[in-house]
């Protein structure tokens, strides 16, 4: 396990900031030399676009196919819509990600200020 939490600057919009997460989380899986994963998103428009073959001609369509793209490295994977409640760890690391100067990686953790979420998750 590991967590990772990087400010995006200058959002232009909800779906695009799933997107370049769902972007970003596909390459820190690959930059920590793990093959498998299981992405969710709360996004059903972003996690939908990531899961069809063709390009999507979202304002945000060139960080799914980049998504696509690395993740079709990976040995197993799949991108997953989970609701907004049931994605509450995520949305904490998005609050805390608000707070930091560039990017803070956990390696077998979590930041401390999530730990209560974390065990809440994964205990249900």
């Amino acid at each position: 396990m590991a967590t990772l939490v990087q400010k995006v600057r200058y959002p232009q919009s909800v779906e695009c900031i799933e997107a370049w997460a769902a972007k970003r989380a596909v390459q820190f899986i690959s930059e920590i030399g793990l093959s498998e994963a299981e992405f969710e998103g709360d996004s059903k428009t972003v996690v939908a676009a990531l899961n069809v073959s063709y390009p999507s001609s979202a304002p945000y369509g060139h960080l799914i196919a980049d998504a696509q793209s690395l993740a079709r490295a990976l040995t197993s994977f799949c991108f997953s819509h989970v609701k907004r409640q049931g994605n509450a760890l995520a949305h904490a690391l998005a609050r805390m990600a608000k707070t930091i100067d560039d990017i803070e990686v956990w390696m077998e953790d979590v930041p401390p200020p999530t730990k209560r979420l974390y065990l809440s998750e994964i205990s249900s």
